[in-house]
């Protein structure tokens, strides 16, 4: 079952699912029946072909492009979907960069390493399906390489074959690359990255406003909200959030996020009476 995002405070926030099963399924996170279109090269490779689309201010076919990085023309084809799922290539019969792609390829090109993990992280919070693998890693309390890369081969419809266990671990590549996701002795645990928007963080535990103002210039900002959980018989509840809001709707946040959880909850027990961090 999934819930409809719930409005609160004029903040638009949810995706909720709940799974009936045994406790071996708890931290499962189950996707659509369509298939998302996986990497089919390395993150080296997939970088390359980013980079090599920044050299073409219009939108360009899959042979100039190889042409250009003397590369042959299926390695860039078998990419073009991911890229342009996750919004760094525009949609079209061509393809040329999105204004967000444009600056993660000028970012790779000049190996500038705060703003490829910014751009990554704001890449990665905008995708649905990202957004869910690393929940799925932050409910499981971390993952080791081999099952992580075949729930994302899973989670994206795939068959288990070598190409998409290459582009599954790229996509690790990339949550790495984002600091969302780090390795501790061999295991994938979420990681309490810096955040794209200045002045909001996250952990695995609690949200944290500092008190930097957001200007008025800055019209609206984007959140992602760690996963929550809860356990009720014969049931697992996991809520995903993810809120996009008005600047001046930002210093109302903790306590709408409070207020939203606690009326999803089922359970008096599972409810948060411990104030977020508000620094």
């Amino acid at each position: 079952m999934t819930n409809r995002p719930h409005p609160v405070g004029g903040v638009l926030v949810g995706v909720c699912r709940v799974k009936r099963g045994s406790p071996s399924t708890e931290g499962e996170i189950h996707m659509s029946d369509e298939k998302f279109k996986m990497p089919l090269s390395s993150y080296e490779e997939l970088t390359k072909v980013i980079k090599a689309y920044s050299g073409f201010s219009e939108p360009t076919d899959l042979d100039a492009v190889s042409k250009l990085i003397g590369v042959h023309r299926t390695i860039i084809s078998r990419n073009a979907g991911f890229l342009t799922a996750i919004g760094i290539l525009e949609p079209g019969a061509k393809k040329t960069l999105s204004a967000r792609g444009r600056k993660l390829a000028h970012a790779l090109e000049h190996n500038m390493r705060d703003d490829i993990r910014a751009l990554w992280q704001e890449i990665v919070t905008e995708s649905d399906f990202l957004m869910r693998l690393l929940a799925a890693v932050r409910i499981r309390s971390g993952m080791d390489q081999q099952t992580l890369e075949a729930h994302i081969v899973y989670s994206a419809g795939q068959p288990k074959r070598p190409q998409f266990m290459t582009g599954a671990r790229t996509v690790i590549d990339i949550l790495v690359e984002a600091e969302l996701i780090k390795d501790v002795e061999g295991k994938y645990i979420g990681a309490a990255a810096k955040s794209a928007v200045p002045g909001i963080t996250t952990s695995d535990d609690r949200i944290s406003l500092s008190s930097m103002p957001v200007t008025p210039e800055q019209q609206s900002v984007g959140i992602a909200v760690p996963p929550l959980q809860a356990k009720l018989p014969g049931l697992v509840l996991h809520i995903q959030i993810n809120i996009n809001c008005a600047a001046a709707e930002v210093p109302d946040l903790v306590q709408n996020i409070k207020k939203l959880v606690n009326e999803l909850s089922m359970s008096g027990k599972d409810k948060i009476t411990d104030e977020p961090s508000v620094k």
